[in-house]
């Protein structure tokens, strides 16, 4: 049967149909990690008394960075934010897709999927149109700034509260994470591109352009895309992350980090073997010190606020459902899937919406066991809702249907898909001969877990918060720090990381902690089981 159109990638970026899109740079593990130019203080210095309220906000996303990573050595810089900072330990990403734009729409906007209109790398909508972001071109012309223009966001609030405050959205080839973190109201966004002779520099979206100085600086342009050494992109993300400030004084800079997505996380495994992960922590903690640096130079360290966190989580997985099996299933009641995703979690749209229950039954009636939970859409009264067609019998923890009913109502809506397929931790789906060895995308638990360290001028030091923050909790936060409103947004500010919340904040999260404590213990202890019981069938 012919295969409907799906968002894994490969070593180039294709659109709709087939075509080169800009090519993501060719990756090789070099003997050892690159570092940058710019030498960063050996040793953090002693943090300086911070200031009341913060005047700069830096939020780094390390794609796909998994809490565990912050566990390695050699990463002192790290090390002095978490410990004059707050540390979440049961942050998640609280989104479906757990994917790249959808992470970095919720921390650019604070809020949902459902309402930020960002939903994944593409989806079909009831009109039969896909719409794709996975192209530069679709982010030259604005169409997912526009898919994002209906929401309030990081930037469009602070611009509206503090008048004169800039927002810089940069990184290196992620172009569609760097959009979705700044959106339409970013006075800068950048990603880099192939330029002249095949050399590889930032580009600026139309719209959002920085000074031509910034472009054009010659410490930001390497001098190829193909065969680079581990760890430069993240270096020249960090880098131009630095000369960003160093020329825009921009008061907020959020910034993507690919490496630890793609080549670690879905081609080596991610956790399989530390040894690249320590690379990448080290060589990213280095970038780090250059970046505090220039802010120390320029005498703002003590007014400045370091968030790091992770757009998803990561899964290194033993199995594979492909798609022929679930799309085969579908087939055999008169459906065809006309165009799906298939991670650690498969969404599936169908060429009969009003059908999906059927779709949906006869996936569950494979019996496969590796199929946590199927779901199938329906229209209610009041929107969406998404119904289960498998049996409770297939949980393991309780509270796991509270749990996947969450992550499904981030997304669902007209456009969201018709079926989604619940893998069980260590499954994904996908193709054998994409030779992946990790990947996310799904409501497990290791898809979802994400690091989130916030600290500066106004945190409080030494803390740790078991509070299970979410993406859209990002936004909120920066903007409590920054004295602007966030009441709008989905996400609230995480007052217990503030040593003056907001009034009413500390109440709004607490309303919401119970609920989402529990939805967290249930997605954490289904994994143990599931992780445990695949062992033992080994």
């Amino acid at each position: 049967m012919q295969r409907p159109p799906v968002t894994q990638s490969s070593a180039l970026q294709f659109d709709l149909d087939g075509k080169n899109a800009s090519p993501r740079p060719t990756v090789v593990r070099s003997p050892a990690a690159v570092k940058p130019t710019a030498q960063p203080t050996r040793t953090p210095s002693p943090t300086p008394v911070p200031a009341a309220r913060p005047k700069y906000v830096v939020v780094f996303v390390l794609d796909g960075a998994r809490p565990d990573y912050f566990n390695v050595p050699g990463i002192p810089h790290i090390r002095a934010l978490m410990d004059h900072g707050t540390v979440y330990t049961n942050a998640f990403a609280g989104v479906l897709q757990s994917e790249t734009p959808t992470g970095h729409a919720a921390i650019g906007t604070g809020m949902l999927p459902k309402h930020n209109g960002i939903l994944g790398f593409g989806w079909r909508t009831p009109s039969d149109h896909y719409v794709s972001i996975f192209n530069p071109a679709y982010i030259q012309d604005h169409t997912m700034e526009n898919l994002m223009s209906n929401v309030p966001s990081l930037a469009g609030v602070l611009h509206k509260a503090k008048p004169g405050s800039k927002v810089a959205a940069v990184g290196s080839y992620k172009y569609y994470a760097n959009d979705a973190l700044g959106g339409p109201a970013s006075d800068y966004t950048m990603y880099y591109a192939p330029g002249p002779g095949s050399d590889y520099r930032p580009v600026s979206v139309p719209g959002h352009v920085p000074p031509r100085s910034l472009l054009n600086s010659k410490d930001l342009i390497y001098p190829t895309y193909k065969n680079v050494p581990l760890g430069i992109s993240d270096m020249l993300a960090m880098r131009l992350a630095r000369e960003t400030f160093e020329q825009t004084k921009s008061n907020v800079i959020m910034l993507n980090v690919p490496e630890f997505d793609q080549p670690l996380g879905h081609i080596w495994g991610a956790n399989r073997d530390m040894k690249d992960a320590t690379r990448l922590m080290q060589q990213f903690d280095y970038s780090l010190g250059t970046v505090e640096d220039a802010y120390r130079k320029a005498g703002v360290l003590d007014q400045t606020v370091f968030v790091i966190t992770a757009d998803h989580g990561f899964q290194a997985f033993d199995r594979l459902v492909t798609p022929d099996v679930i799309n085969n299933a579908v087939s055999s009641v008169g459906l065809k899937v006309t165009s799906g995703a298939y991670h650690t979690a498969d969404f599936l749209w169908l060429d009969n919406s009003a059908r999906s229950n059927a779709a949906a039954a006869a996936i569950a009636g494979l019996g496969n066991p590796y199929i946590q939970a199927v779901y199938f859409k329906e229209q209610s009264a009041t929107g969406y809702d998404y119904v289960r067609a498998s049996g409770a019998g297939l949980f393991d923890a309780p509270g796991m249907e509270a749990a996947n009913q969450l992550l499904l109502d981030s997304f669902e809506g007209a456009d969201s898909p018709d079926v989604v397929v619940m893998f069980r931790d260590g499954t994904a789906g996908g193709y054998a001969e994409n030779k992946w060895k990790g990947d996310h995308g799904g409501a497990d638990w290791e898809s979802q877990h994400i690091p989130l360290i916030i600290s500066g001028a106004g945190v409080r030091q030494g803390a740790t918060s078991a509070y299970p923050a979410r993406l859209i909790d990002v936004a909120p936060t920066v903007l409590a720090l920054l004295g602007a409103p966030w009441s709008e947004m989905n996400g609230t500010a995480l007052a217990d990381a503030l040593v003056s919340p907001p009034a009413g904040s500390a109440i709004a999260q607490a309303a919401r902690g119970p609920s989402l404590s529990a939805d967290v213990r249930a997605m954490s202890t289904e994994a143990r089981i599931e992780r445990a019981e695949s062992r033992a069938g080994e």
